[in-house]
Order: C-alpha cells, then structure tokens, then sequence
C-alpha cells in the first residue's frame, strides 16, 4: 500500500486535489472497475476479473460514477444548434437537370 501512495504522490495527485493518504489498493481495484463498467462489461464479469462474491464493488464505484456524471443535467439543458439531417429534404431529380 505504501508503493500506491507513493506513486500517487510521485503523479503529484495532491495538486489536482486528491488527497495521497486516501489512495491505497481499493483504489485500484475501484479504478479497475469504472474502467470496466465504463466500457461496457457485465456485471458477473467486474465480479470475476475483481474477486468479488457480491455486488458490493458496486460500493467502490458509486462515488466515481457520481463524479463522471457531474454536470451532464446542465449540459444536457444548454441550447444548442441542432439539425437533425435524417429530416433535411433532399433535392428533387428534377431541379437537378438542365
């Protein structure tokens, strides 16, 4: 575990506000498991590949998942210019000919 906080010091994780004395080896394991989450993998699979009997992994990852969904509500409700190009009218053949 020391190696973990030391490498995490070495990545000067305390300058992007991660506190090096709050990482140990669930957090790899925790890491590990968003990434596979992330990409799509069953459920029986984290649990495999992560040695869990239960689903309590799920524990591990519900504050990185809160923190990956931070701010999607307000960027989902910003206006944007959108055209939906399965809608735009293709030109007819005949204003196409001479």
């Amino acid at each position: 575990m020391i190696a973990v906080r030391t490498a995490a010091e070495a990545l000067k994780l305390h300058d992007r506000g991660i506190d090096p004395d709050m990482i140990g080896a669930h957090s790899l394991r925790a890491g590990g498991e968003m990434a596979l989450k992330i990409m799509g993998y069953t459920d029986s699979t984290i649990r495999k590949f992560g040695r869990w009997t239960f689903d309590t992994w799920m524990m591990f990852i519900h504050s990185q998942i809160s923190k990956l969904y931070e701010g999607v509500a307000q960027k989902m409700s910003t206006p944007i210019d959108y055209h939906n190009i399965a809608f735009i009218e293709q030109p007819s053949m005949r204003a196409a000919s001479p």
